[in-house]
């Protein structure tokens, strides 16, 4: 009779996990782990749900028990790791960039991402930028090239008057493209029933569509930098008066700025957020007087709607939703056959832009 093999105790289990874990730190000391989901390597941060699942069914398997207190130890080793022997790592949400490829999270489950350069598009199963997935992150359409699609067949999803402004709110969205720049914010603005919402919503989902699309502006600091950090754009919804500190921090998030708070539970240790994201606003009345906002921000009138249905709304979204795949592959060649202008200071690009 063969001699039953050894059970490996808890501690050789977890001496096993942490020593084969391969483990990166982020540029805003986020800790992520290497591990194999459906026969593929991802990377995922260990706080993370999708991490904490992987080591209970790795324990569940040896043990043939769930052990949640094992997992926080596990969890604890592999920081401690991280900190003294892993690798620095630049993470990016929704777009990034490597060696002047663009590479587009579509945040699939079989991890599909486009990558764009000067020659073109193409969608591929591997990605040298580290996507930091958030919970809210939605999947992404699949691009279809259509050589004969204008942009200015999006005009009749926005309900502004002026060809100008149409103009504008185009470039701003090209830009919303460019990763790691800075970006002006839009405030739409409008009295009751001229889609300002809506126009929000459809911009959200060429760009960065997520769970939540937009919500109401949060009415402390550290919820706002929370909800910001969350997603590749934010959109915060009829406001009335922005809080001084709020003008602030949003002139901040154009360039980029570093934001701190205390972490959970310590005295002394500290959470450092890097920001710099897409920004839009709206509301009845000119939200703020400050100059060093409105100096950063474009400001895009819209005209009242006509009785328009529910039916007719979540049309207008399902037609957009199957256009905005062409959409930002056309904005992605676009931005490439101009690159050299990113670096002109605020308003100076959009000038450019307009004139292309």
């Amino acid at each position: 009779m063969k001699e039953k093999e050894k059970k490996k105790s808890i501690t050789e289990i977890v001496s096993s996990i942490v020593e084969n874990t391969k483990c990166f730190i982020s540029q805003e000391k986020i800790v992520f782990a290497e591990i194999e989901q459906q026969g593929k390597l991802i990377i995922v941060p260990i706080d993370g749900e999708v991490f904490k699942n992987y080591l209970l069914y790795k324990i569940f398997m040896e043990e043939q028990k769930i052990n949640t207190e094992v997992i926080n130890h596990i969890i604890l080793l592999i920081k401690a790791k991280a900190q003294y022997d892993g690798e620095t790592i630049i993470t990016a949400n929704r777009i990034g960039v490597k060696k002047g490829i663009f590479y587009y999270d579509l945040a699939k489950e079989e991890n599909r991402y486009i990558r764009i350069s000067s020659k073109g598009y193409k969608i591929v199963q591997e990605s040298p930028v580290v996507f930091n997935k958030k919970s809210i992150t939605s999947t992404q359409v699949l691009p279809k090239e259509n050589e004969n699609y204008s942009l200015w067949e999006l005009k009749k999803y926005f309900n502004i008057a002026s060809n100008e402004d149409f103009t504008l709110l185009l470039v701003h969205i090209i830009s919303c493209f460019i990763p790691n720049t800075s970006h002006h914010i839009l405030i739409f603005l409008g009295n009751q029933g001229s889609a300002k919402t809506t126009a929000c919503r459809f911009i959200k989902q060429i760009v960065d569509p997520s769970t939540i699309d937009i919500s109401a502006m949060p009415r402390g600091k550290e919820d706002l930098i929370l909800q910001i950090s969350s997603s590749y754009m934010t959109i915060f919804d009829n406001i009335s008066r922005l809080k001084e500190e709020y003008n602030d921090i949003f002139c901040q998030l154009v360039t980029g700025g570093n934001f701190i708070k205390r972490k959970l539970y310590t005295d002394s240790d500290i959470v450092a957020y890097s920001l710099q994201c897409c920004l839009i606003l709206n509301g009845i009345n000119y939200l703020t007087n400050q100059p060093d906002l409105l100096d950063r921000s474009i400001v895009i009138p819209l005209k009242k709607y006509h009785l328009v249905t529910e039916k007719q709304n979540r049309n207008f979204l399902h037609n957009l939703k199957k256009n905005c795949h062409t959409f930002y592959i056309v904005s992605f060649k676009r931005f490439h056959k101009q690159r050299r202008y990113i670096k002109m200071f605020r308003l100076k690009i959009f000038h450019v832009w307009q004139t292309l």
